[in-house]
């Protein structure tokens, strides 16, 4: 019986740790969220300021070649939103597609 409430102890302290993690992460969450909401963060293909549309246009060949160069420059606006400008992102579309 000892061995139990040992056992019980140790798993009711973990628990309370544990909800206690849960809770900070949470609020760490919905502090993260809020930021990307406000500052209206892209977060896909379709919020880049470009489609597939202007890349055509820029010369760009229609096929998978597009989709990998969108993919491109939504890893380059993840990491600086401020990039997310029409003219940026078709100088660096030229770049990627080598034109």
């Amino acid at each position: 019986f000892y061995y139990f409430l040992v056992f019980y102890d140790y798993t009711f302290k973990a628990s309370k740790f544990l909800l206690k993690c849960y809770r900070i992460l949470c609020k760490y969450i919905r502090i993260l969220y809020k930021e990307i909401i406000e500052e209206e963060t892209p977060l896909c293909i379709k919020d880049l300021d470009i489609d597939g549309n202007d890349l055509i246009n820029a010369g760009i060949k229609p096929g998978p070649e597009i989709g990998r160069v969108l993919g491109e420059l939504l890893d380059i606006v993840l990491e600086e939103p401020g990039q997310n400008k029409k003219d940026i992102l078709l100088s660096h579309a030229k770049e990627i597609a080598g034109i």
